[in-house]
């Protein structure tokens, strides 16, 4: 990333950078960075991460809102994906609901 003055590449191009200050720099390398296991665990992270910034802790809390609207959201509109015939039973999903409620969703492979 270039983050600081910038880089001259093998062919002696000079690309500029962000002209960020070294701790800027590690500011922006946590927010990259903070990604944990469950969602809880990388809000956490951003949280701490985001701490002294007034406008990084309101957007910490902008992901929390809009993780817990994509929650409801997806439980009222149960009613038009849901099919009898398909291959999760009602308490099967209702199992799985309510693990993303409690822990987040947890990170594809």
């Amino acid at each position: 990333m270039l983050l600081g003055p910038g880089r001259k590449d093998e062919s002696g191009d000079f690309t500029s950078g962000a002209e960020l200050d070294s701790a800027a720099i590690a500011r922006v390398l946590a927010f990259t960075a903070a990604r944990k296991a469950t969602n809880a665990e990388t809000i956490a992270a951003l949280e701490q991460t985001a701490e002294g910034s007034q406008r990084g802790l309101e957007g910490v809390s902008e992901l929390r809102d809009i993780a817990a609207f994509a929650l409801a959201g997806s439980l009222n509109w149960i009613s038009h994906w849901y099919r009898a015939d398909d291959s999760l039973r009602p308490d099967e999903i209702a199992d799985r609901f309510l693990s993303v409620f409690e822990q987040g969703l947890e990170p594809r492979g």
